[in-house]
């Protein structure tokens, strides 16, 4: 099965390529490309995904299947890989798959203990998520608070991972934050190789085409307080 999968929900673009058999866990072939970035994803994805292509002497109409992250995340970031993906698969008629992105950073954790996922809301709040070993959901993605976040970690232990950390820890302080967040892991992308296993993992369940978007809370719209100004007013 070849495999493109890319995630623009986080601090830039990450594209990966994979070739895997079916009885084997290790990829025949694989490429990744990532670049970080604050802006201009638009104009990179697309580049980005021909040279990851090209390096394994890929055409698009050679891919099996199609894996992108579905949130939450950078809500135009977001929109962006979904849409790309979402095109992709019509223009190819590929099947796509869905992978929401606090999972594909909770299973780049190995080891025995639970795992607590922050990331960036560039707000005052953090999108949260917990995961026991091995990737399997504790809690429901949410969005919370320090106070509330510090609750959670002080109940009980749990490795850290996610885009948010350095804020986190000025949030709580540092003592508090060594404290009880357990060999925290500072990422700014995602890693798109996991993506591309998860989203062959949902696809081998019968799962696709599940491109709804995760968002946990509503896009920061501001609205003028200028009166409005009428051209001409008909009576």
């Amino acid at each position: 099965m070849r495999i493109l999968a890319f995630d623009t929900a986080l601090g830039g673009c990450a594209v990966a390529c994979l070739h895997v058999n079916p009885n084997s866990p290790e990829p025949h072939q694989q490429a990744v490309r990532r670049v970080e970035t604050a802006r201009d994803q638009a104009r990179i994805l697309v580049p980005l995904i021909q040279d990851t292509l090209a390096e394994l002497s890929w055409t698009l109409d050679e891919l099996d299947l199609i894996v992108t992250t579905t949130g939450p995340g950078s809500f135009t970031g977001l929109r962006l890989g979904l849409s790309t993906a979402r095109a992709l698969s019509l223009a190819l008629n590929k099947p796509v798959v869905g992978v929401e992105t606090l999972s594909v950073l909770a299973h780049q954790v190995t080891g025995s203990d639970p795992v607590a996922v922050i990331l960036e809301t560039k707000r005052t709040d953090y999108y949260f998520q917990t995961f026991l070993p091995g990737g399997i959901p504790q809690s429901s993605p949410q969005s919370l608070s320090t106070e509330a976040i510090i609750d959670v970690l002080s109940a009980n232990p749990y490795r850290v991972i996610g885009d948010a950390l350095n804020r986190l820890e000025a949030d709580m302080g540092k003592d508090k934050f060594q404290h009880i967040c357990l060999q925290p892991l500072s990422v700014t992308l995602l890693d798109p190789y996991v993506l591309a296993y998860q989203g062959r993992s949902l696809f081998q369940k019968g799962i696709q085409n599940n491109t709804e978007p995760l968002y946990l809370r509503d896009a920061d719209v501001s609205f003028s307080k200028k009166p409005v100004r009428y051209l001409a007013r008909h009576e």
